[in-house]
């Protein structure tokens, strides 16, 4: 069975090398190589369909469904055209809260970040590290807008 996989395997990397991409992926499937049919299919910018397969054969805890999903969300975080925040959303889908925390933050939805730190912490799944500087830059957007005493009293009765 081992040896028959082998060949099956390597038959499968080869019709996708000459662009018959559904052939192999096909292929590896038969021989429950689903994760690397997914990179294959994402490598050939088949996102989509990669994530299809994904969450219909792959378990949704499994490392392997976790690694398709950020390889997707990465993707959708530097080259999508829509909206980047979509990016945290496919992170949030697959429960990698902590990177969807930091996404949100660099992209500037400070506020959105707050929150779904919030909900971490209130839920305990949050390990903490990333909680004080992004109060305080929370904070410093608040006095940006000219809220100086609501920013003060947040940074009081907060605790990180």
């Amino acid at each position: 069975e081992t040896s028959k996989n082998t060949v099956t395997k390597l038959v499968a990397t080869n019709l996708i090398a000459n662009g018959k991409v559904d052939e192999g992926v096909q292929l590896l499937c038969t021989i429950d190589l689903c994760a690397e049919a997914c990179r294959y299919l994402q490598d050939h910018n088949q996102w989509e369909r990669s994530i299809w397969l994904a969450k219909l054969r792959l378990k949704s805890n499994s490392t392997e469904y976790i690694d398709v999903m950020k390889r997707w969300s990465e993707y959708i975080r530097q080259y999508s055209q829509t909206s980047k925040l979509h990016s945290a959303l496919v992170l949030i889908s697959c429960g990698q809260f902590r990177r969807a925390i930091e996404i949100l933050h660099n992209q500037g939805a400070t506020e959105l970040a707050i929150r779904l730190f919030i909900c971490c912490k209130q839920f305990g799944i949050d390990d903490g590290t990333i909680g004080q500087k992004l109060f305080d830059d929370y904070i410093d957007l608040m006095q940006s807008f000219g809220f100086a005493s609501i920013a003060n009293d947040y940074r009081t009765t907060v605790v990180v």
